[in-house]
């Protein structure tokens, strides 16, 4: 396993857990760029995991059960 696969598995572990985060916070965590976060989404996004991204100020990652 990559560390690209690592990481997403990480994303999702952290999103179970907390429900919401803001890819910044993610980004900070993970020590990579918010950009590689949204890359990571991008993809994420296509498998069968639940997530909404909500822009905005109010906005960030939510995990859906």
């Amino acid at each position: 396993m990559n560390n690209s696969d690592k990481r997403k598995q990480e994303i999702i572990r952290i999103l179970k857990k907390l429900r919401f985060i803001t890819m910044e916070e993610l980004a900070s965590i993970l020590n990579v760029s918010s950009r590689t976060i949204r890359r990571d989404f991008e993809y994420l996004r296509t498998t069968e995991h639940k997530i909404i991204i909500k822009r905005g100020i109010d906005g960030g990652v939510y995990y859906k059960d």
